[in-house]
């Protein structure tokens, strides 16, 4: 019997792994300002000091515990760009940041993912980036704060003339809560800041940290949001296979005009940094698949292999017997 169950343990064992090496793709949950004297959520905010003075900012987890309804990107107010009229999400994402303006938030019609204008025609806000001073490549982030010393933090209308389409909520990478020495990519949750992790048991990891990690991607919005407006719509391509909304969400720098002719030339082309990049990841985590599989296929063909013997040797056993007798 015990050798069954090592058998079937190592099978187990296997499965898990084969989990594990599955990349995690998941999004934020934000957590919100709350009127402790009334018991009260009072609005969806993503880090602390978008509270009010004498209003506490309670984390994701925190209002779930509360049974409070769930923050995210939809219910998630923004401030805008006065000069502009555009939703941003800090004044990081104005082109002056002076012309920030937040103090009515319940009145902007923003929320992270966009907002609808009079002719009801949907506008996704654009978010700003860091771009590398020597590849160009454009990064989605939230603040300067994620650019490394070899980037360049630029507002959300800068990056619309670097990357086709701009950053939209789905395009921005985020951080972590981190348990532990280190990110366990079946059990870090995705997060904005530090004031989204609990403080006593969780670290935080930067979007930095978890764009660096290949087995987790954790960006603002859901990755199955439609975040696209007319103004939006891709270039006609001559290839049938180019889907729009890949050319949507493409990681990739632009180097043509904001609003490009119409010629397959001018289609958004992958930075070679980038795919190389991506590429290498992506084959590792294959043949990290691979080995995994073969691993567990190897250790059910032998636990097979183990039922079927374990008949026979027994009925070998009882024959010796009987001669003996």
């Amino acid at each position: 019997m015990v050798p069954h169950l090592s058998i079937a343990f190592a099978f187990l064992h296997c499965v898990t792994v084969h989990a594990q090496l599955t990349v995690q793709k998941r999004a934020v949950s934000v957590g919100g300002c709350y009127d402790m004297s009334k018991d009260q959520l009072l609005y969806c905010a993503a880090v602390d000091e978008e509270c009010d003075q004498g209003i506490r900012f309670r984390n994701a987890n925190e209002l779930k515990n509360l049974g409070v309804l769930e923050c995210n990107t939809d219910n998630l107010p923004l401030g805008i760009c006065k000069n502009t009229g555009q939703c941003a999400i800090t004044k990081d994402s104005c082109d002056d940041p002076d012309e920030f303006n937040r103090e009515d938030l319940s009145n902007t019609g923003c929320d992270a993912e966009g907002t609808t204008s009079n002719n009801e025609n949907f506008v996704p806000t654009q978010y700003g980036a860091c771009v590398d001073g020597t590849t160009g490549v454009v990064t989605c982030v939230l603040t300067p704060s994620d650019c490394t010393q070899q980037e360049a933090w630029i507002s959300a209308n800068v990056v619309k003339t670097k990357r086709y389409g701009g950053c939209k909520c789905h395009d921005v990478n985020v951080g972590v809560c981190i348990d532990g020495p280190e990110i366990n990519p079946m059990l870090s949750q995705c997060a904005v800041s530090l004031d989204d992790c609990n403080p006593l048991v969780q670290s935080f990891g930067t979007a930095r940290n978890v764009i660096d990690h290949a087995l987790l991607d954790c960006r603002l919005c859901p990755y199955d949001e439609s975040l696209t407006s007319k103004e939006d719509e891709p270039p006609i391509t001559d290839s049938p296979n180019e889907s729009t909304q890949e050319s949507l969400v493409t990681d990739s720098p632009n180097e043509t005009s904001q609003e490009p002719p119409v010629t397959n030339e001018n289609v958004p082309k992958q930075d070679p940094v980038k795919s190389e990049r991506k590429r290498s990841l992506s084959d590792g985590a294959i043949a990290a698949l691979v080995v995994g599989s073969t691993l567990c296929a190897f250790a059910v063909l032998l636990f097979v292999r183990f039922l079927r013997s374990d008949p026979e040797k027994e009925s070998g056993e009882r024959l010796e017997d009987a001669e003996i007798i």
